[in-house]
Order: structure tokens, then C-alpha cells, then sequence
């Protein structure tokens, strides 16, 4: 996966991405790399990842994507908190599919800021 992640910076073109069945063991220091890798891609406007990384199941991106407007993220739940930082690294966001885990104790509702 590594030698994979040098190569995706390469492919200056690259529009599509999947990811998908993978389970990745990871340190969070290599799974926070992968996400920001995909996050720089330049061109990548669609991505689906079904990954787990184990106990370090982080899908929120330290960079701004610049052009990501279809992502689907499935494999592990994933709390609003999580969501609403992962939608502000994804500006041009139009469609979103993630696997939601709503705090059924908490009397909030969920809005997406």
C-alpha cells in the first residue's frame, strides 16, 4: 500500500479511485498519510473506500481536497464530529455516502455545519 501511495502522486490525472475490501493494518501515522495522499490528488473527483484500518479507522483528511465531489466511505462507522471535519476538507463535495453512527442517548439533532 505504501509503494501504491507514492505512485498515486504521480498519476497527475487520476479521476476515479476505488478502494474497495481492504483491510489495511496501519499505524495512525501511515493511515493519516493515506487519507491525506488521496485527499491531494488533484484531479480525483470520485473515490470509494471501504478500508478498515483496525483500531485507527480515521477517514478525516488534514488537507483540502480540490476537487472531490463524489465519495462513498464504507467499512466502519463513523461519528458526526468526524463527518462534519471530513465535509470541511471536501469543498466541492456533491454526493456523500458514509456509514453514520448516531448516538441514539443524544437528544440533538445532527446538522451538517
Amino acid at each position: 500500500m505504501n509503494t501504491l501511495m507514492v505512485q498515486w502522486i504521480r498519476l497527475e490525472n487520476l479521476t476515479h479511485l476505488t478502494l474497495a475490501g481492504c483491510y489495511v493494518k496501519f499505524d495512525q501515522i501511515n493511515a493519516q498519510r493515506l487519507i491525506d495522499n488521496i485527499w491531494s490528488l488533484s484531479k480525483l473527483i470520485y473515490c470509494y473506500l471501504n478500508l478498515n484500518f483496525g483500531e485507527n479507522n480515521i477517514f478525516i483528511p488534514t488537507v483540502m481536497s480540490p476537487s472531490l465531489k463524489y465519495l462513498f466511505i464504507w467499512g466502519s462507522e463513523h461519528f458526526q464530529n468526524e463527518i462534519n471535519a471530513l465535509i470541511k476538507q471536501t469543498p466541492c463535495l456533491r454526493h456523500f455516502s458514509v456509514l453514520l453512527n448516531i448516538d441514539s442517548n443524544n437528544d440533538n439533532d445532527m446538522k451538517i455545519e
